[in-house]
């Protein structure tokens, strides 16, 4: 899910260290991450052994059709295994959330938790009204939602914090931009394996993916900042179901349901 260019190899030295962990303990696995499969297609395929997903789609439109094996802590979270995102916004723009009323906003997608439906919890706790962003826009990603506040193509957006360390490290459009809020944290993105893998085989996958969250080289940990693994499963992400339940029909503009018919 981090998977950017300049992260590419921080995260083929990760995966070299789960496998080098697997093959110890006996467990087959792929000689390189796979870059060429459909993320949706590979997450239900019966022969998936590991993969970094969104807890929105876990909790939805995969729900019974994965198993969970953990989830990484990153620096930038709060505590271990949780995440949060940052509400950025252009340098010249309000320091009050609040008085983003009538602004353009933009998230990465409408199944995205961080970039979407965490923005939405906050906005509910908050008590603001649907509605109140004036036009809503859909960008394709955390790294294309920062270059549409940037570039004065939107003036809000919702990033999870591992994406904006990213951004602040290899992107100069983040000097462009300040955090006015921040949302509720949750479980990290969940590492899945298909529901074909055995508990033994589970047990393993959370033994090794731990054993290389701890031995990573200092030049991939700076990168992916990764600092340990948690194990986890399905009923860890409860309370992103219970956001789902909570928000997924808050509308952020009027023009929200015309983008998720499209």
């Amino acid at each position: 899910m981090y998977d950017w260019p300049e992260a590419r190899a921080a995260n083929d030295a990760l995966w070299q260290s789960v496998r080098q962990a697997l093959t110890a303990r006996h467990l087959d696995s792929p000689a390189a991450l796979d870059r060429m499969t459909d993320p949706e297609v590979a997450w239900r395929s019966p022969e998936l052994l590991w993969s970094q997903t969104c807890g929105l789609p876990l909790v939805t439109s995969l729900a019974g059709q994965v198993q969970v094996i953990g989830g990484f802590s990153y620096r930038d979270g709060i505590s271990p295994g949780l995440y949060h995102s940052v509400i950025v916004a252009r340098e010249d723009s309000p320091s009050e959330f609040q008085d983003f009323e009538g602004r353009r906003a933009v998230v990465n997608g409408l199944d995205s938790y961080s970039g979407c439906l965490a923005l939405k919890c906050m906005m509910k706790n908050l008590g603001v009204s649907q509605h109140f962003f004036g036009m809503l826009s859909i960008s394709g990603g955390h790294r294309d939602s920062v270059k549409h506040v940037a570039q004065n193509k939107a003036d809000i957006a919702a990033i999870d914090c591992v994406s904006w360390s990213l951004v602040q490290r290899f992107d100069e459009e983040a000097r462009k931009l300040k955090v006015v809020a921040h949302t509720a944290s949750r479980p990290n993105l969940p590492i899945i394996a298909s529901l074909e893998r055995t508990e033994d085989e589970i047990k393993l996958l959370r033994e090794a993916t731990s054993e290389a969250a701890e031995s990573l080289d200092k030049n991939a940990r700076e990168i992916t900042g990764i600092t340990g693994f948690v194990s986890r499963t399905t009923s860890d992400y409860g309370s992103i179901r219970s956001d789902f339940e909570k928000a997924s029909r808050f509308e952020l503009a009027k023009n929200e349901r015309t983008l998720s018919l499209a």
